[in-house]
């Protein structure tokens, strides 16, 4: 479980040491200074402890490897390999770019769901204000007059009472199966399964770590790491098994010999367009500019995807909320009408 980390925080860290290496100014310095400037607390805490340990004579790969919680494994081991091979401060600039591009494809994910999210919390919220204090004094007024109230508005309040004990009940019980299984176990798998083969979702999710897994592994091999090693730290940094078990059998397969490209035939999660490019690149020798412009063909695919989401759920959901609209204002006049007939106004 990694520890929640502000991007910003996490890509001016990389920039700031990288700028510090190439200017020859003590890392344990820049450390301690950016440490002030750090928005989150924890974070703020463990750049306090690695500037110790580089002070204490650690190198920054070392000093990073002590927070396993905080940088990912990939991250651990660019920043190693740049150490080694004396590119410190040139693989801390393709870690930031990593961090922050991977982040921007996470956030057009997460876009997707958030405007009908959104919508469905603000009709919820209008549903219970209505049910809970309109209708009730509209009731109360028709009971001291001794009038019956209008069909449309018993079935109202009906459906209200109904639907919002359901919401409670259902909120509820996915909240507790959530904070108990969810991404553990079985049903793990089968969020892990409902991510890769739901219609539309999975398409989408699959051109999302498409982006990720080649951007990373261009890093990966830049910084010197082997490819079955930067394979396996790809996969580290997904959080669906079903997507991490298909990595690591393509690493197998690499460690047997195979190309990369023919490793990934047999596997559904690759994209059939990202294997066959892989494989002409496998022939012409440009292997990590190919993942470079497959990375920013499935970011710009991904983006392409979410406008058009939203272009299609827009129109949907006015026409939802319209309707939702019509129903609740018919509802709550034809009472004021009725009213108004029953005093003779």
């Amino acid at each position: 479980m990694f520890q929640r980390v502000f991007i910003d925080d996490l890509v001016l860290f990389t920039e700031h040491i990288a700028s510090a290496v190439r200017a020859g100014v003590p890392l344990h310095q820049t450390v301690e200074l950016l440490a002030g400037e750090m928005v989150g607390r924890s974070f703020r805490a463990t750049l306090v402890d690695i500037a110790g340990e580089l002070r204490a004579g650690s190198n920054l790969a070392d000093a990073v490897a002590r927070h396993p919680k905080v940088f990912p494994d990939y991250f651990i081991r660019v920043l190693r390999a740049g150490e080694e091979g004396g590119a410190l401060p040139d693989s801390l600039q393709q870690l930031a770019e990593l961090i922050q591009k991977n982040y921007v494809v996470g956030r057009k994910v997460r876009k997707v769901f958030a405007y009908p999210v959104a919508l469905v919390f603000f009709l919820s919220a209008f549903m219970f204000f209505y049910g809970t204090y309109i209708m009730p004094q509209i009731a109360n007024i028709y009971e001291e007059l001794g009038a019956e109230l209008p069909t449309s508005f018993l079935f109202l309040i009906r459906f209200h009472y109904t639907a919002f004990s359901v919401t409670l009940l259902i909120i509820a019980v996915v909240f507790w199966f959530a904070r108990r299984f969810a991404r553990v176990g079985w049903s793990g798998l089968i969020f892990d399964w409902f991510d890769l083969e739901c219609p539309f979702l999975g398409n989408f999710t699959r051109q999302a770590l498409a982006s990720r897994l080649t951007r990373t592994l261009g890093t990966l091999l830049r910084a010197g790491v082997p490819l079955p090693e930067a394979i396996s730290l790809c996969g580290g940094m997904l959080n669906n098994k079903r997507a991490q078990a298909s990595v690591e059998t393509v690493r197998r397969s690499v460690e047997r010999g195979e190309t990369l490209s023919t490793s990934m035939i047999t596997e559904t999660l690759f994209p059939p367009t990202m294997i066959w490019m892989l494989s002409a690149a496998e022939v012409k020798g440009d292997f990590l500019a190919t993942l470079d412009h497959l990375a920013d063909f499935y970011a710009a695919r991904v983006e392409n995807t979410v406008l058009w989401t939203v272009e299609i759920l827009e129109p949907l959901l006015i026409l939802v909320v319209g309707g939702l609209m019509v129903i609740l204002a018919t509802a709550l006049y034809t009472p004021v009408f009725n009213l108004v007939s029953a005093i003779g106004l």
